[in-house]
Parts: structure tokens; sequence; C-alpha cells
């Protein structure tokens, strides 16, 4: 059902399973829907910001707390193609086997792991809780694993294929390490509605409301039965639109239009309070009780002189953001002519270092290593090596392929000056040996591989530019007496 039925983009895919999520997860509704229902069945249809729902619980289980583990990861190859994706699968078993023959976890991630976010910290990720990953496969198998330092086998998800290692399980903390935390959550969601209820319990007792009844015994003349139905409908030529229902602190009129506009809004919300002339009267609390925040919050600058600050100084600085987004951001996007010759006049402040085309052989066996030297020398291809080397389900030889600068990882101990097979040289437990295919030269990166940093300097460059030209056109003076004054005080 979820399949043919559900508008939740992901259903076509996961069948409509969400996995496992805790408090806070979700949106409060579904949170408490889920929470409410016992495991097997299924909810009454419910309503979020999102939509309407129906969910099934299908388990539940005490909270795993969180975990952190380091990956190694293959990505997927961008084109569906059988060989490349046979490629991927072997390097992250050869890696695997590797890691069976005792080699550091570590060191092999800083190698040959294609997550370059994690590769450079060994393969280590931030602490995590079930639901927070986008890939269910990879969070199994995170959770899975029991004893630090413990190591999992290859496995695909639908961004690659991983291999994890446990660095450290998180349990739940307890109420008292959590209740910061909680509270800021709470603030922020749905269940902010305790909070607002309180708040209109404080504005009623700080503002005088004067409730016109005579207005009030109209309005609920004109809501009928029609409002259980979701059929009632504000009158075309309402006579009474504009007449007074309520007065905030004699200075606030609410009208009846409005109250009426808000009734008609509440049909969908399956209120059967009867007869209609109570309902009227519930639902003229609870709009009373937003337009009274409603009036505290726009009264917050007159009565808190600080917020008055803090608001003038948001006002300010939107008014720069815009501004500078006019000025300064979008051109330096859009400005492809403008782009392009700054990038002409600058370009030797984006250049690539020398760099080499090689092929990077590595083992911690130095013996192996010179065999596959000479198989280089020999000009013997890279799988022609590996079959001869990597022999009896054992992985001897490594290979990593590409363009890299001249101080890429080892590549700086070769000192590479010319096409041609390298000496072998050591860095930790592993030795190293390239054949160098070919050499490129210093020279400027194109417009498209520096095109992060050259928006960045272009934009700073607009910037320098309008501020200059800002200053021609206004004068600054400073008061140099107050000036003073302040800096005696900051002192104090």
């Amino acid at each position: 059902m979820a399949t043919a039925n559900s508008e939740d983009p992901s259903a076509k895919e996961n069948q409509g399973d969400l996995g496992y999520f805790s408090a806070f997860r979700m949106v409060y509704p579904f949170e408490s829907a889920a929470y409410k229902t016992t495991i097997g069945k299924v909810s009454k249809p419910f309503r979020t910001r999102f939509g309407y729902h129906i969910l099934k619980v299908t388990d539940k289980r005490q909270n795993q707390g969180e975990v952190t583990v380091a990956h190694i990861m293959i990505l997927k190859p961008s084109s569906k193609e059988d060989a490349l994706e046979q490629k991927a699968k072997q390097t992250i078993n050869d890696v695997y086997k590797k890691i069976q023959q005792g080699e550091s976890f570590e060191t092999l991630a800083n190698q040959f792991s294609e997550d370059k976010s994690s590769a450079v910290k060994g393969g280590l990720l931030q602490r995590f809780g079930s639901g927070q990953l986008t890939s269910l496969e990879f969070e199994k198998v995170a959770f899975s694993l029991k004893e630090k330092n413990q190591i999992s086998e290859p496995f695909e998800s639908q961004f690659g294929w991983h291999i994890v290692k446990l660095i450290e399980k998180h349990p739940v903390q307890t109420i008292e390490e959590l209740r910061y935390e909680l509270e800021n959550k709470i603030r922020r969601d749905e269940r902010s509605l305790l909070i607002t209820n309180s708040l209109a319990k404080k504005a009623r007792d700080r503002y005088t409301v004067v409730k016109n009844n005579p207005t009030i015994t109209k309005v609920k003349a004109l809501v009928t039965n029609d409002f259980y139905e979701q059929k009632l409908e504000i009158p075309e030529n309402l006579k009474i639109a504009n007449d007074v229902v309520a007065t905030i602190n004699n200075d606030r009129k609410l009208v009846a239009k409005d109250f009426l506009t808000y009734i008609v809004g509440q049909q969908k919300s399956n209120n059967n309070t009867k007869p209609v002339s109570k309902l009227v009267e519930e639902l003229l609390d609870k709009w009373l009780d937003e337009k009274l925040i409603e009036y505290y919050d726009d009264n917050l600058e007159n009565e808190f002189v600080e917020f008055k600050y803090v608001m003038d100084e948001y006002r300010d600085g939107l008014l720069l953001f815009d501004l500078m987004e006019k000025e300064i951001w979008n051109k330096a996007k859009t400005d492809s002519i403008g782009l392009a010759s700054f990038y002409e006049k600058n370009k030797n402040n984006y250049m690539w270092k020398k760099r080499v085309d090689v092929d990077l052989l590595s083992s911690t066996d130095e013996k192996i290593l010179q065999k596959a030297q000479a198989y280089l020398k020999k000009g013997k291809s890279l799988d022609y090596i590996k079959e001869k080397l990597n022999k009896d389900d054992k992985v001897n030889i490594m290979v990593k392929s590409g363009v890299f600068e001249e101080d890429y990882d080892v590549l700086s101990q070769f000192n590479i000056q010319e096409k041609g097979i390298t000496k072998i040289v050591s860095k930790g437990e592993y030795f190293f040996v390239a054949k160098v295919n070919e050499v490129k030269p210093v020279e400027p990166k194109s417009m498209s591989e520096c095109k992060g940093k050259l928006v960045s300097d272009y934009q700073q460059f607009l910037e320098s530019n309008w501020v200059d030209e800002l200053k021609k056109e206004f004068s600054v003076t400073i008061n140099k007496e107050v000036f003073e004054k302040i800096k005696k005080e900051l002192i104090k």
C-alpha cells in the first residue's frame, strides 16, 4: 500500500520503512502517533504540517545510544558499467584482505578511502544515533559491531562499498546530563505549545481585554451546524464585518470578519463541541489568546529596551545583507564577463604545482615491491603485476592511479623530474614505487578548476571597490569626545 499510494518519494524504494527513530527525530504529532501505537498495529489517520499519515509500528526497542566509527569507502562508479563496478568491488575486497593481514586500518583509509572528508582522519566519522544517517545499511552494520576496534566485512550501501571499524559506543545519557539539550529541543518543536499556552496566560494577566457581547451574539447567529460538516462559509455581504468583537488595551480593535475567518478555518480541527453557542465561546477564547500573544509580540520593543536594541541591529543587518547580496554576491555569481576578466588579470594566483600522472604501487614487503619494480621496468601491465604478486588469496600489492601534485603523500620523496620508474621509498610500514606516465609543469589552473576560490576572491574584490566608492560618496565624522568616553567606560 505504501509503495502504491504514499506521496513520500522514499516509499518507492523503502516500501514506507522508516527504520528506527527516537524522540525529536520526527515532528511531534508523528512521534506521538508512533509511540502510542502498539507493535503490529496500524494508527488511525492523523495530520502533521506535512500532510496526512497512517503508520504501522513494526518493532520497538530500547534506545541504542550513539556510536563513533571509522570507515573505508569506495564510491559507486558514476556510470553503471560492469567492469567499473567490478573494479570498485575488487578494491574494497583487496583492502579488507590487507586489514586481515594485519595492516593498519587508518593508514589504508588514508590511502584508499574515497570519502575525502574522513580519509585524512583515518576514516573517522562523527558520532551518530539511530535514524541520523541516510543509509540504513551503514547504520545497521555500525550498530552491529560489539567490541571496540572490531571491523566489519565489506558491505554495499546505495553510495558505494564500505568497511567499518567500531571506535566507541556511547550509551544513552541520564536525564540530568541531557536536561539542557532536551529543553532546547522542546522549545524548537511543537511541544512548545505548552510554552505558548503559558505565554497566553501571562498576556491575559498583563493586558486588558474588553469583549463586545452584542457583536459576539451576532457572530453566534451566523455559525450553524454546517461547521461540523465543514460546510460553513462567511456570508458574501457581511453586515457586521467591521463590528468590534473585542478590544485589547483600548488600542487594538478585533473585528467580526477576522473572528469568523478564524472559525471557518477551524472546521478541519474536528472540534465537536456542542451546542454551537458553546463552540463559538470556546473558539473565541482560543482566538483571543492568539491575538493577545500577537499584541505582546508587537509590543516587545516598547516593553523591553534591550530587545529594541537587538531588533534595530537585526533590521540593519538584514538591510546590509540585502545590499551585499545585490551589489556583491549575486554579481560575483552571474557576472561571467567580469569574473573572466578578473581571472585573466590574476591567473598567477591560481597555479597548479608541478603534477605527475602516476601509478603508485605500495606494499608492506620491500622484496615484493622490488619484484613489482622489476616488472614495471620490463613494461608489464598493472593487472599482470597484481596477478603475479597477489597469490594464495593474499593481497601483497595495491595500486593507486591518478594525477597528483608533486607533494602528495609520498610523491615528494621520489623527487620526480621525468617519465619512468622511480626508486623505492618508505613511509611508516609501507614501501612505495611509482610508474610516472607524465610530468605536468607548473601552470595556471583553468577557471573551472579554481571556480570556488576564484568566485570568493572576486567577491572580496567587488566589496573592496564598493567600499571605496561609498567613501567617495559619503563623509563620516567621529565625535572624538564621545568616543573617548565610551573607551573609558569599557575599561571600567
